[in-house]
């Protein structure tokens, strides 16, 4: 679809007209959004924590279990032999990945508030530098970092 110029047999409404047939025919792109490349941790705390219930109250195998809840094996022995453990289900069925964390929830917050401010005076960065930036501030923080951080002397996209 050609745009033709205003003045030039077309009025302004048939401009907009062709603007917005344009626009609706191109989806708009949303921020990026991760893909998933495996299929780890795909199932909910609440399968575990049933299929957990399964084995141990029902008295059925763990391999059987597993297949039926598409739990790896291994992981829902782990928490099969938890509960063991402690002789009920409560246990916490939620992975604690806060060592992969780069910041807390408070540094976190911290370098949020200051992109926010940084933009709304104006000053705006792109994500390159604001990927840089929290880079210089977890290296000042003395915190530990991934390795292709400090290759790339910047933090990650996500």
């Amino acid at each position: 679809m050609k745009f033709e110029r205003a003045g030039h047999s077309s009025s302004g409404r048939a401009l907009k007209q062709q603007y917005a047939a344009l626009t609706a025919a191109q989806p708009f792109n949303m921020p990026r959004k991760r893909l998933r490349t495996t299929n780890n941790r795909s199932y909910s705390v609440a399968d575990l924590r049933q299929a957990c219930e399964e084995v141990l109250t029902h008295g059925r195998t763990t391999r059987s279990v597993a297949l039926q809840f598409k739990i790896p094996r291994i992981t829902l022995k782990r928490y099969v032999d938890k509960c063991r453990e402690k002789n009920n289900l409560d246990i916490n069925f939620c992975p604690n990945n806060e060592h992969l964390l780069a910041f807390s929830p408070v540094e976190e917050l911290l370098l949020k508030k200051y992109l926010e401010h940084a933009s709304n005076i104006h000053y705006g960065l792109s994500s390159k530098q604001a990927r840089i930036l929290a880079y210089e501030f977890a290296v000042v923080n003395g915190k530990t970092i991934k390795e292709s951080w400090s290759r790339e002397a910047m933090a990650g996209k996500e």
